[in-house]
């Protein structure tokens, strides 16, 4: 067995980095690191905020640029373990079912399959037909 193969026991993930900077302006004259005038000064959330010293009121400055990330690519992809995330996978909870030559009752039978579904076809996602959604790299 592969060591990264997807399976009962040897759960895999992809986890996939993206990165985005967000620039926040100084207020005019201010030296962040002027222990003397700022107590304290921290991002979170796209925001920067700055307590000075001897106030309780907490400055918050937003970002110059849009921090939205943007999904399309990411930096790097990695397969890791799915344990080491605490990701866990719905199939490994279900207790294993006995594999009987007979189908379930809820199963259709050979000769009873569904109309809809044609034996010999894949499933097709809506946005299989929509060419609009190709990007300039060939990607759906």
């Amino acid at each position: 067995m592969s060591t990264t193969q997807n399976v009962k026991g040897n759960r895999k993930i992809v986890v996939a980095s993206y990165t985005t900077e967000a620039v926040f302006k100084i207020p005019d004259g201010l030296d962040l690191e002027d222990k003397t005038v700022v107590q304290d000064w921290r991002t979170k959330y796209g925001k920067l905020y700055i307590t000075y010293v001897n106030s309780e009121e907490l400055l918050e400055i937003g970002s110059e640029w849009d921090t939205e990330i943007d999904y399309k690519y990411s930096s790097d992809e990695v397969i890791m373990d799915a344990d080491e995330f605490n990701v866990d996978y719905e199939q490994d909870d279900e207790l294993s079912e006995p594999k009987d030559s007979e189908p379930k009752d809820s199963e259709p039978k050979d000769s009873e399959t569904k109309d809809s579904e044609p034996k010999d076809s894949e499933p097709k996602c809506d946005s299989d037909s929509d060419s609009d959604n190709e990007s300039d790299d060939g990607w759906k």
